[in-house]
């Protein structure tokens, strides 16, 4: 178990015992209007993962805080503070209130956070928002929820439909 006094992150603020260390969203995060594209350096390339992760009951973790390896895995998840974009996302969409009381919970935040999970995949695949838009209605968030489960489970990794036209043969 890693000393909780140890985790920092490089954000203004410091590590506050309640869960996360932010208020709003840091540099690296994904759920962040600020962030570039390169999500391979946190963890997963695909968008349509954090959109799962966030619409369902998962922990996550803020990407700047220390436990992490240098290809964005977590390494100590209980210890590490929680993501405050994914936080300001999950109020966004509206489902911050249907998940466990140990989620951090933060207001919305339009301004500094993606509203919705098309504007998070346009953003990080850059594609039209009518295309990730697209996506969503054929892969609606709540299924991207029930798969990312099902890898928590250990179960066999279905083959998602890829957003950009003319990939993947249009079904999963």
């Amino acid at each position: 178990m890693v000393d909780k006094t140890e985790l920092t992150v490089t954000d203004e603020k410091d590590w506050t015992g309640r869960g996360h260390a932010l208020d709003k969203p840091c540099a690296a995060c994904p759920f962040s209007r600020s962030i570039g594209t390169d999500l391979k350096s946190r963890g997963n390339p695909d968008p349509s993962v954090y959109v799962g992760q966030a619409y369902g009951p998962f922990w996550l973790p803020c990407h700047r805080a220390a436990g992490f390896t240098e290809d964005g895995r977590c390494n100590v998840a209980a210890d590490i503070p929680q993501c405050a974009g994914a936080a300001a996302f999950r109020a966004n969409v509206g489902v911050a209130d249907l998940l466990p009381p140990a989620m951090l919970r933060l207001p919305p935040d339009h301004v500094n956070v993606f509203s919705d999970g098309a504007e998070l995949i346009a953003h990080h695949l850059q594609i039209p928002l009518e295309e990730a838009r697209l996506f969503l209605k054929n892969h609606p968030p709540e299924k991207l929820m029930r798969w990312q489960l099902a890898v928590a489970r250990g179960e066999p990794r279905a083959k998602v439909w890829a957003v950009r036209s003319g990939e993947g043969g249009g079904g999963s």
